[in-house]
């Protein structure tokens, strides 16, 4: 298992891949659920859905800062990072093996062999609000748990 530093205008946390894998796809997910996406939106699902499933590599990579160029951007990003963190919390205490693998994240021949708390993938997803909102604190860099 890796771990990701995940940056944004300078301040930063690290993450364990797979729970970045997973925070991507249900942000993925949301972006699916827009009937018609803005350019750069549509462009960061693209990228972020392969960083997904790319496997084994120097981590994950959702590149914010080449997204993330305006205020209205960010908003909207952070309104659909609350919208995955309510469908992450929807699964209750668990999010099961079977729930986990259909993602098919982490390349090819990646599974989960058991289903795994929640709050390991809430914790990266409020993470990285607070890395979109500036409100991440210096003593807070590791969203690993």
């Amino acid at each position: 298992m890796g771990w990701t530093v995940i940056n944004f205008r300078g301040n930063e946390f690290t993450a364990d891949d797979a729970q970045m894998e997973v925070w991507l796809h249900f942000l993925v997910k949301q972006i699916d659920l827009l009937s018609n996406p803005e350019p750069w939106l549509r462009e960061a699902r693209e990228d972020w859905y392969k960083e997904t499933i790319k496997g084994p590599s120097s981590g994950v990579a959702p590149d914010l800062d080449y997204f993330i160029t305006t205020q209205g951007r960010r908003d909207q990003l952070l309104e659909l990072c609350t919208e995955a963190l309510r469908k992450i919390e929807s699964f209750g205490e668990y999010l099961s093996q079977d729930v986990l693998n259909a993602m098919k994240i982490g390349g090819e021949g990646s599974y989960f062999v058991d289903s795994l708390p929640t709050e390991r993938f809430l914790r990266s997803g409020r993470f990285f609000i607070k890395l979109l909102d500036g409100s991440l604190k210096p003593d807070e860099s590791d969203s690993r748990i």
